[in-house]
């Protein structure tokens, strides 16, 4: 089953990171979607009905974990196109309200994520470990990194 939100992370990903390397390859097909493969993997082994809107924002974080740090787009921005992107797809105003939620949350993660300018690397991991979905995404962009490493 598709969902919107997931589908507007996944093409402002590639949108953002069209141009942008990983080694000899597409960053968004070498590392992005690795990370993504990888968190999809981690929740189909934890299927719980009751996380299905957690699970959703894990996998919208994976596809932008990088947006904020390796592109050129601010928080405010990101915010608005995942919004504008993700509300097409539902009528009436009650949805409309979720998808403003859904995008906070995800924004909340997504900043999380961001290595901040002249941040240290504890510190920042310490941050990191204070959102559970951050430090989920966090887990697989490191073990993807890694495994890149071995290969290289």
């Amino acid at each position: 089953m598709r969902n919107r939100i997931v589908d507007t992370a996944e093409e402002l990903a590639r949108e953002f990171h069209k141009d942008q390397k990983y080694g000899d390859k597409s960053y968004f097909w070498a590392h992005i979607s690795d990370v993504v493969n990888r968190v999809k993997n981690h929740i189909c082994n934890q299927v719980d009905s009751e996380l299905w809107q957690e699970h959703i924002v894990c996998i919208c974080a994976a596809y932008l974990h990088d947006v904020l740090e390796d592109c050129d787009v601010t928080e405010e921005n990101l915010f608005t196109l995942i919004k504008q992107r993700s509300v097409y797809s539902f009528s009436g105003v009650e949805r409309e309200m979720d998808v403003d939620v859904d995008c906070r949350h995800l924004m909340l993660v997504v900043k999380a994520l961001t290595k901040r300018e002249n941040e240290g690397y504890t510190t920042y991991i310490q941050r990191v470990k204070q959102n559970k979905y951050a430090a989920i995404v966090k887990y697989f962009d490191s073990e993807a990194n890694m495994y890149a490493c071995v290969l290289s």
